[in-house]
Protein backbone atom coordinates (compact mmCIF):
# COMPACT_ATOMS: atom_id res chain seq x y z
CA UNK A 1 0.00 0.00 0.00
CA UNK A 2 1.51 3.50 -0.71
CA UNK A 3 1.96 5.98 1.42
CA UNK A 4 -0.38 8.32 0.19
CA UNK A 5 -3.31 5.59 0.15
CA UNK A 6 -2.31 4.55 4.04
CA UNK A 7 -2.69 8.78 4.61
CA UNK A 8 -5.92 8.21 3.16
CA UNK A 9 -7.05 5.54 5.62
CA UNK A 10 -5.64 7.31 8.30
CA UNK A 11 -7.60 10.67 8.07
CA UNK A 12 -10.95 8.83 7.20
CA UNK A 13 -9.97 6.75 10.62
CA UNK A 14 -8.63 9.90 12.73
CA UNK A 15 -12.29 11.87 11.83
CA UNK A 16 -14.48 8.67 12.33
CA UNK A 17 -13.61 8.86 16.04
CA UNK A 18 -12.40 12.35 17.02
CA UNK A 19 -15.61 14.34 16.86
CA UNK A 20 -17.90 13.22 18.91
CA UNK A 21 -19.52 15.57 21.03
CA UNK A 22 -16.84 18.86 20.30
CA UNK A 23 -18.71 21.82 19.76
CA UNK A 24 -17.64 23.46 16.86
CA UNK A 25 -18.57 27.03 15.77
CA UNK A 26 -19.08 27.85 12.34
CA UNK A 27 -18.86 31.41 10.91
CA UNK A 28 -20.55 31.58 7.05
CA UNK A 29 -22.12 28.55 7.84
CA UNK A 30 -24.68 29.35 5.49
CA UNK A 31 -22.25 29.86 2.81
CA UNK A 32 -21.30 26.80 0.14
CA UNK A 33 -18.58 25.43 2.18
CA UNK A 34 -20.18 25.93 5.38
CA UNK A 35 -22.95 24.43 4.42
CA UNK A 36 -21.37 20.97 3.51
CA UNK A 37 -18.43 21.36 6.76
CA UNK A 38 -21.91 21.29 9.02
CA UNK A 39 -23.34 18.17 7.11
CA UNK A 40 -20.17 16.54 7.59
CA UNK A 41 -19.62 17.74 11.36
CA UNK A 42 -22.77 16.57 12.33
CA UNK A 43 -22.43 13.27 10.47
CA UNK A 44 -19.90 12.84 12.78
CA UNK A 45 -21.57 13.74 16.46
CA UNK A 46 -20.34 16.67 16.51
CA UNK A 47 -22.16 19.72 18.16
CA UNK A 48 -22.57 22.98 15.61
CA UNK A 49 -23.30 26.23 16.22
CA UNK A 50 -23.18 28.34 13.23
CA UNK A 51 -23.00 32.01 13.43
CA UNK A 52 -24.09 33.89 9.86
CA UNK A 53 -26.08 36.89 9.65
CA UNK A 54 -29.01 35.56 7.22
CA UNK A 55 -30.95 32.63 7.84
CA UNK A 56 -31.48 31.56 3.95
CA UNK A 57 -28.81 29.68 2.53
CA UNK A 58 -27.17 26.49 2.07
CA UNK A 59 -28.12 24.69 6.00
CA UNK A 60 -31.59 24.65 4.15
CA UNK A 61 -30.90 23.39 0.79
CA UNK A 62 -28.88 20.64 3.36
CA UNK A 63 -31.79 19.99 5.42
CA UNK A 64 -30.18 20.42 8.47
CA UNK A 65 -31.06 23.91 9.71
CA UNK A 66 -33.28 22.82 12.63
CA UNK A 67 -30.10 20.22 13.35
CA UNK A 68 -27.58 22.69 13.76
CA UNK A 69 -27.53 25.92 16.67
CA UNK A 70 -28.17 28.66 14.74
CA UNK A 71 -27.11 32.47 15.72
CA UNK A 72 -28.10 35.30 13.94
CA UNK A 73 -25.22 37.79 13.71
CA UNK A 74 -22.62 39.95 11.85
CA UNK A 75 -18.86 38.77 12.41
CA UNK A 76 -17.67 42.62 12.26
CA UNK A 77 -20.01 43.37 15.61
CA UNK A 78 -16.50 42.14 17.72
CA UNK A 79 -18.86 42.17 21.07
CA UNK A 80 -21.15 39.81 20.23
CA UNK A 81 -19.27 37.26 18.41
CA UNK A 82 -16.87 37.24 21.49
CA UNK A 83 -19.94 35.87 23.41
CA UNK A 84 -21.65 33.76 20.87
CA UNK A 85 -18.04 31.93 20.45
CA UNK A 86 -17.85 31.33 24.88
CA UNK A 87 -18.34 27.81 24.68
CA UNK A 88 -16.84 26.56 20.72
CA UNK A 89 -14.07 24.09 21.13
CA UNK A 90 -13.42 24.70 17.76
CA UNK A 91 -13.94 27.12 15.40
CA UNK A 92 -13.81 27.31 11.75
CA UNK A 93 -13.62 30.89 10.01
CA UNK A 94 -15.38 30.74 6.65
CA UNK A 95 -17.43 34.05 6.57
CA UNK A 96 -16.05 36.21 3.99
CA UNK A 97 -16.68 38.41 0.91
CA UNK A 98 -15.68 35.34 -1.33
CA UNK A 99 -15.11 36.08 -5.35
CA UNK A 100 -12.68 38.12 -7.68
CA UNK A 101 -15.73 39.73 -9.22
CA UNK A 102 -17.67 40.60 -6.24
CA UNK A 103 -15.00 42.27 -4.31
CA UNK A 104 -13.90 44.68 -7.30
CA UNK A 105 -17.08 46.19 -7.35
CA UNK A 106 -17.80 46.33 -3.51
CA UNK A 107 -13.69 46.84 -2.42
CA UNK A 108 -14.57 48.21 0.93
CA UNK A 109 -16.96 45.87 1.80
CA UNK A 110 -14.46 42.84 0.55
CA UNK A 111 -11.93 44.57 3.22
CA UNK A 112 -14.02 44.69 6.46
CA UNK A 113 -15.52 41.37 5.45
CA UNK A 114 -12.40 39.62 4.76
CA UNK A 115 -10.30 41.40 7.48
CA UNK A 116 -12.40 43.17 10.07
CA UNK A 117 -14.39 40.34 10.23
CA UNK A 118 -11.10 37.72 10.33
CA UNK A 119 -9.83 40.19 13.40
CA UNK A 120 -12.41 39.72 15.50
CA UNK A 121 -12.77 36.09 14.98
CA UNK A 122 -9.25 35.57 15.91
CA UNK A 123 -9.41 38.49 19.26
CA UNK A 124 -12.73 36.28 20.11
CA UNK A 125 -11.28 32.88 19.79
CA UNK A 126 -7.82 34.36 22.00
CA UNK A 127 -10.75 35.21 24.74
CA UNK A 128 -12.45 32.35 24.70
CA UNK A 129 -12.01 29.40 27.70
CA UNK A 130 -12.38 26.46 25.83
CA UNK A 131 -10.89 26.99 22.35
CA UNK A 132 -8.01 24.45 21.06
CA UNK A 133 -8.48 25.11 17.07
CA UNK A 134 -9.02 27.28 14.78
CA UNK A 135 -9.32 27.13 11.13
CA UNK A 136 -8.90 30.06 8.84
CA UNK A 137 -10.49 30.24 5.35
CA UNK A 138 -7.83 32.07 3.28
CA UNK A 139 -7.43 31.13 -0.58
CA UNK A 140 -5.33 30.03 -3.65
CA UNK A 141 -5.81 33.85 -5.04
CA UNK A 142 -3.06 35.15 -3.04
CA UNK A 143 -0.52 33.65 -4.50
CA UNK A 144 -0.55 35.41 -8.21
CA UNK A 145 1.79 34.26 -11.00
CA UNK A 146 4.38 32.24 -10.01
CA UNK A 147 7.94 31.44 -11.78
CA UNK A 148 8.74 28.35 -9.91
CA UNK A 149 8.51 25.03 -11.64
CA UNK A 150 6.45 22.25 -10.67
CA UNK A 151 3.61 23.13 -7.59
CA UNK A 152 3.81 26.44 -5.36
CA UNK A 153 4.27 25.46 -2.03
CA UNK A 154 3.19 26.91 0.77
CA UNK A 155 6.34 29.39 1.62
CA UNK A 156 5.62 31.26 -2.08
CA UNK A 157 5.68 34.45 -2.27
CA UNK A 158 2.09 36.30 -2.03
CA UNK A 159 1.57 38.49 -5.53
CA UNK A 160 -1.77 38.63 -6.50
CA UNK A 161 -3.14 42.78 -5.69
CA UNK A 162 -6.58 42.61 -6.59
CA UNK A 163 -9.21 43.08 -3.69
CA UNK A 164 -10.22 39.71 -3.22
CA UNK A 165 -6.68 38.49 -3.35
CA UNK A 166 -5.06 41.14 -1.30
CA UNK A 167 -7.92 41.28 1.73
CA UNK A 168 -6.95 37.28 1.92
CA UNK A 169 -3.23 37.42 2.21
CA UNK A 170 -4.16 40.41 5.05
CA UNK A 171 -6.01 38.08 6.78
CA UNK A 172 -3.82 35.61 6.27
CA UNK A 173 -0.95 37.22 8.01
CA UNK A 174 -3.21 38.17 10.67
CA UNK A 175 -4.02 34.79 11.40
CA UNK A 176 -0.45 33.73 11.46
CA UNK A 177 0.46 37.10 14.03
CA UNK A 178 -1.95 35.90 16.41
CA UNK A 179 -0.34 32.82 16.45
CA UNK A 180 3.03 34.10 16.97
CA UNK A 181 1.96 37.02 19.32
CA UNK A 182 -0.62 34.93 21.32
CA UNK A 183 -0.27 31.54 20.53
CA UNK A 184 -3.63 31.01 19.14
CA UNK A 185 -4.10 27.33 18.12
CA UNK A 186 -4.62 28.85 14.59
CA UNK A 187 -3.93 26.80 10.87
CA UNK A 188 -5.28 28.48 7.77
CA UNK A 189 -6.29 26.72 4.90
CA UNK A 190 -5.62 27.89 1.10
CA UNK A 191 -8.23 25.71 -0.80
CA UNK A 192 -8.23 25.97 -4.13
CA UNK A 193 -12.11 26.82 -5.99
CA UNK A 194 -14.57 24.94 -4.81
CA UNK A 195 -17.64 24.11 -6.90
CA UNK A 196 -20.89 22.03 -5.49
CA UNK A 197 -24.41 21.14 -6.00
CA UNK A 198 -25.67 24.37 -3.98
CA UNK A 199 -23.25 26.56 -5.18
CA UNK A 200 -24.67 30.27 -5.60
CA UNK A 201 -22.03 31.35 -7.58
CA UNK A 202 -23.40 31.26 -11.38
CA UNK A 203 -20.75 33.15 -12.98
CA UNK A 204 -18.17 30.79 -12.28
CA UNK A 205 -17.07 28.17 -14.31
CA UNK A 206 -18.07 25.11 -13.48
CA UNK A 207 -22.01 26.36 -12.09
CA UNK A 208 -22.28 29.01 -15.07
CA UNK A 209 -21.04 26.06 -17.61
CA UNK A 210 -23.70 23.64 -16.26
CA UNK A 211 -26.29 26.07 -16.67
CA UNK A 212 -25.73 27.11 -19.62
CA UNK A 213 -25.54 23.73 -20.88
CA UNK A 214 -28.90 23.33 -19.29
CA UNK A 215 -30.47 25.85 -21.33
CA UNK A 216 -28.73 24.48 -24.47
CA UNK A 217 -26.38 27.42 -24.48
CA UNK A 218 -22.78 27.75 -25.49
CA UNK A 219 -20.20 27.37 -22.67
CA UNK A 220 -18.83 31.13 -22.81
CA UNK A 221 -14.97 31.36 -21.09
CA UNK A 222 -13.60 34.63 -19.15
CA UNK A 223 -9.98 33.48 -20.26
CA UNK A 224 -8.57 32.24 -23.74
CA UNK A 225 -9.01 29.12 -22.01
CA UNK A 226 -5.02 28.49 -21.99
CA UNK A 227 -4.81 29.28 -18.54
CA UNK A 228 -4.77 26.75 -15.39
CA UNK A 229 -7.06 26.44 -12.58
CA UNK A 230 -7.63 23.98 -10.06
CA UNK A 231 -11.41 22.44 -8.84
CA UNK A 232 -12.33 20.50 -5.66
CA UNK A 233 -16.20 19.17 -4.77
CA UNK A 234 -17.16 20.90 -1.69
CA UNK A 235 -17.37 17.51 0.18
CA UNK A 236 -13.80 17.12 -0.58
CA UNK A 237 -13.18 20.74 1.30
CA UNK A 238 -15.17 20.37 3.66
CA UNK A 239 -13.43 17.28 4.88
CA UNK A 240 -10.32 19.02 4.76
CA UNK A 241 -11.53 21.67 6.83
CA UNK A 242 -12.43 18.93 9.46
CA UNK A 243 -9.41 17.40 8.85
CA UNK A 244 -7.29 20.31 9.42
CA UNK A 245 -9.50 21.41 12.96
CA UNK A 246 -8.78 17.87 14.47
CA UNK A 247 -4.74 18.53 13.22
CA UNK A 248 -4.19 21.62 15.29
CA UNK A 249 -6.85 20.41 18.24
CA UNK A 250 -4.43 17.55 18.73
CA UNK A 251 -1.08 19.68 19.04
CA UNK A 252 -0.73 20.98 15.33
CA UNK A 253 2.41 23.92 15.37
CA UNK A 254 0.12 27.23 14.94
CA UNK A 255 0.29 29.67 12.20
CA UNK A 256 0.92 26.51 10.15
CA UNK A 257 -0.24 27.06 6.37
CA UNK A 258 -1.55 24.16 4.00
CA UNK A 259 -2.18 24.39 0.42
CA UNK A 260 -5.62 22.20 -0.06
CA UNK A 261 -6.23 21.61 -4.01
CA UNK A 262 -6.72 19.12 -6.95
CA UNK A 263 -4.70 18.29 -9.83
CA UNK A 264 -4.63 21.93 -11.96
CA UNK A 265 -6.04 21.45 -15.70
CA UNK A 266 -6.25 23.85 -18.50
CA UNK A 267 -9.76 25.82 -18.52
CA UNK A 268 -10.34 24.80 -21.78
CA UNK A 269 -9.77 21.38 -20.72
CA UNK A 270 -11.99 21.82 -17.38
CA UNK A 271 -15.06 23.22 -20.03
CA UNK A 272 -14.63 20.38 -22.31
CA UNK A 273 -15.17 17.69 -19.35
CA UNK A 274 -18.07 19.50 -18.02
CA UNK A 275 -19.30 19.15 -21.44
CA UNK A 276 -18.67 15.50 -21.62
CA UNK A 277 -19.89 14.83 -18.03
CA UNK A 278 -23.13 16.12 -19.07
CA UNK A 279 -23.13 14.46 -23.02
CA UNK A 280 -23.39 18.36 -24.68
CA UNK A 281 -23.06 19.54 -28.26
CA UNK A 282 -22.99 23.18 -27.10
CA UNK A 283 -19.42 25.24 -28.73
CA UNK A 284 -16.91 26.39 -25.88
CA UNK A 285 -16.65 30.10 -26.68
CA UNK A 286 -13.63 32.58 -25.31
CA UNK A 287 -13.65 36.26 -24.32
CA UNK A 288 -9.90 36.53 -23.70
CA UNK A 289 -9.96 39.09 -20.54
CA UNK A 290 -7.01 39.45 -19.53
CA UNK A 291 -7.37 39.79 -15.70
CA UNK A 292 -6.80 37.19 -13.00
CA UNK A 293 -5.28 34.74 -15.45
CA UNK A 294 -2.92 33.39 -12.81
CA UNK A 295 -2.35 30.21 -13.37
CA UNK A 296 -2.93 27.98 -10.12
CA UNK A 297 -1.01 24.43 -9.21
CA UNK A 298 -0.88 24.14 -5.70
CA UNK A 299 1.28 21.49 -3.81
CA UNK A 300 -0.92 20.34 -1.39
CA UNK A 301 1.67 17.46 -0.13
CA UNK A 302 2.00 18.81 3.37
CA UNK A 303 -0.95 18.43 4.14
CA UNK A 304 -1.84 15.29 3.23
CA UNK A 305 1.08 14.14 5.16
CA UNK A 306 0.10 15.99 8.42
CA UNK A 307 -3.64 14.57 7.79
CA UNK A 308 -4.32 11.98 4.82
CA UNK A 309 -6.48 14.05 2.98
CA UNK A 310 -7.19 13.49 -0.76
CA UNK A 311 -9.69 14.37 -2.84
CA UNK A 312 -12.19 11.89 -3.45
CA UNK A 313 -14.63 13.24 -6.04
CA UNK A 314 -13.23 13.64 -9.32
CA UNK A 315 -13.66 16.31 -11.90
CA UNK A 316 -16.55 14.40 -14.18
CA UNK A 317 -18.74 12.53 -10.85
CA UNK A 318 -18.60 16.67 -9.20
CA UNK A 319 -19.82 17.92 -12.41
CA UNK A 320 -22.86 15.18 -12.79
CA UNK A 321 -23.83 15.43 -8.56
CA UNK A 322 -23.96 19.19 -8.89
CA UNK A 323 -26.19 19.01 -12.35
CA UNK A 324 -28.24 16.91 -10.57
CA UNK A 325 -29.27 19.18 -8.24
CA UNK A 326 -29.59 22.11 -10.52
CA UNK A 327 -32.05 20.37 -12.45
CA UNK A 328 -34.20 20.79 -9.68
CA UNK A 329 -33.47 23.99 -8.15
CA UNK A 330 -33.02 26.16 -11.44
CA UNK A 331 -34.71 24.28 -13.94
CA UNK A 332 -37.99 22.82 -11.66
CA UNK A 333 -36.97 19.67 -13.66
CA UNK A 334 -36.36 15.87 -11.90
Amino acid sequence: MGTIQRNIERGTQVISRFYDGLRCFVTGGNGLIGGALCEFLLKNNAKVTVFDKTEDGTLKNHEIFDKVTFMKGDVLQRHELRRAMQDADIVFHLAAQSGVTASRKESYDAWQLNVLATLNVLDAAKHSPHVKSVVSASSNHVYGHQDELGGTKEDSKLNQLDTYSASKTASDYMARSYAYENNLPVVILRNTNCYGPHDPHLDHLIPGSIISIMKDEDIVLKSDGMNRKAFLYVDDIAEAYALAGKWMFAGGEPGTVFNVSGPSMQVMDVAEAIRAAMEAKVLIKTLNENYDLADANLDWTAFNEATGWQPKVSLSEGVVRTARQFKVRYLGSH
